[in-house]
């Protein structure tokens, strides 16, 4: 090859002696001197494939001085060593590569001191250029297979820290999208366990990160640690920036893990009036979970509480029966009694019939008021007579009828009292 470069090196500096034309020029050559250019090239790239052949085939004559022998298995066949010398010969020549130079003294690995043995202990050293040495998992044999033939070394506490930062500094990311961010946990807690899961607690604490991701990271902490995930539940329930919504996952989450502060949470977004009426019954609701008296005290709060819609109110005082009846039927009487002209008389028979199946006798007495109310929509005393026909009180047919005799009553509504009594003497003639 030395002859075949040199030859080529030569072929090179002769033609660019011989090829630009300002070397022409200075030698004064005339026309002849570009005669012979052409032909000079010609026979210089000649000479150069003849040397060249001819070194091509000196070196393919020429014998193999060392003949390599076709290889059948990753250790040499002619060695009969066991498969654990071999794998420990190959440790130490791996090991060569990281050995410290003279003079340096050992470093303590985290898991003990230098010289203990490998399988529970690692030790580390300073390389030839000053890092740290990766420490070993235990013998090769047992850290893995043979046949995989390299050395398995873990990965130090400093890398480990710095990608475990990385991912957290991620999930913080409001650039991402928070589905993303949600899958991105579930992954890192499943592979990286307890550790990881308590890394994300910065992200659980942080208001600046979205509420979702939040929840997710607290339901994760507490596979491994309730405390800190109460804690971090606790602070999204009682943080007023976070949606009314998010704030009740937060403390009906907390129910699992500290009663205490999942009741307060729930307490205090039953009586703030500046969330949406339906979070605060469900979060009511969610105090039986916490403590009986506690939830009826929320459900009586919203059964009388004047800025609930009145639907909503009869179904608080339905299940606010199931602990105190008298605290219920007050609250339905509440919504019996104030009922007016311009409210919707389908919910004040709904009132009455709400009472009339926690106290039928209250019931009774409910749909007698109605039906006697001046102040009452007239379809909503003319329904309220019927109920009391219906429930086989002479009172309901008195009634109907006096709707339909009215002289001051507006023709339609004395038509639809009629159409009522006819309906109530077909239905207990059927009866």
């Amino acid at each position: 090859m030395a002859n075949a470069n040199a030859v080529q090196l030569w072929t090179i500096r002769f033609s660019a002696a011989l090829a630009p034309v300002p070397v022409v020029e200075l030698l004064d050559a005339g026309r002849w001197g570009y005669g012979l250019l052409y032909p000079a090239l010609a026979a210089t790239w000649a000479t150069g494939r003849w040397q060249r052949r001819r070194q091509l085939a000196r070196m393919r004559d020429e014998p193999d001085p060392h003949p390599r022998l076709t290889r059948t298995r990753f250790w040499d066949s002619d060695s009969d060593a066991p498969d654990e010398d071999r794998i420990g010969s190959y440790e130490s020549a791996i090991s060569d590569a990281y050995r410290s130079p003279a003079g340096a003294e050992p470093l303590t690995g985290a898991f003990g001191g230098a010289g203990e043995s490998s399988g529970s202990l690692v030790e580390q050293s300073v390389g030839p250029f000053g890092d740290a040495r990766e420490p070993s998992i235990g013998p090769f044999g047992d850290a893995c297979e043979p046949s995989i033939g390299m050395a398995v070394v873990a990965v130090p506490h400093q890398r480990r820290d710095r990608a475990m930062s990385n991912l957290v500094g991620s999930i913080k990311n409001e650039a991402i999208d928070a589905e993303l961010r949600i899958q991105l946990i579930q992954d890192l807690v499943d592979l990286g366990g307890r550790d990881m899961a308590m890394r994300l607690s910065s992200v659980a604490n942080s208001s600046n990160v979205d509420v979702e991701v939040r929840l997710e990271v607290a339901e994760h902490m507490g596979r491994f640690s309730v405390e800190d995930a109460a804690r971090a539940l606790e602070s999204i329930a009682a943080d007023t920036t976070v949606d009314a919504k998010y704030r009740l996952d937060a403390a009906s989450a907390l129910v699992d893990c500290a009663a205490g502060p999942a009741g307060i949470a729930l307490m205090q977004l039953v009586t703030d009036e500046s969330v949406s009426e339906y979070v605060r019954h469900s979060a009511a609701h969610a105090l039986r979970n916490v403590h009986g008296s506690a939830a009826a005290m929320a459900l009586r709060h919203l059964a009388n509480a004047p800025l609930i819609s009145v639907r909503l109110r009869i179904i608080c005082a339905e299940q606010l029966a199931e602990d105190s009846v008298i605290d219920a039927e007050n609250a339905l009487w509440r919504i019996v009694k104030g009922v007016e002209s311009v409210m919707d008389f389908h919910l004040g028979i709904d009132a009455a019939e709400a009472m009339h199946g926690i106290s039928p006798d209250v019931g009774v007495e409910a749909y007698s008021v109605l039906a006697s109310d001046d102040c009452f929509h007239w379809l909503g005393r003319i329904e309220a007579a019927y109920r009391l026909g219906r429930l086989g009180l002479r009172d309901g047919y008195d009634l109907l009828s006096d709707f339909a005799r009215a002289e001051h009553l507006e023709e339609v509504y004395a038509r639809a009292a009629l159409e009522r009594l006819f309906q109530l003497e077909v239905d207990s003639g059927s009866e």
